[in-house]
């Protein structure tokens, strides 16, 4: 159990948008450039990386069942 949340709380912290680390990612962008980005583009940076995530699930998934199933 210790690994398996070891595990989730490092993936956690990659640097993409929609997880902690792209949140701490544009936070260091904010402090260190003086300011934020716009709504539009954290919207969008959102939308695309839950579609990397979804997509990727997906994917590991449908390997996931070919290896079950062969």
């Amino acid at each position: 159990l210790a690994i398996a949340s070891i595990g989730l709380a490092l993936s956690n912290l990659l640097p993409i948008p929609i997880l902690d680390g792209g949140q701490a990612l544009m936070l260091l962008f904010s402090i260190l450039f003086g300011k934020f980005f716009p709504k539009s583009i954290q919207r969008t940076l959102m939308y695309l990386s839950f579609g990397l995530i979804i997509i990727l699930t997906l994917y590991t998934t449908y390997k996931d069942i070919l290896l079950w199933i062969f």
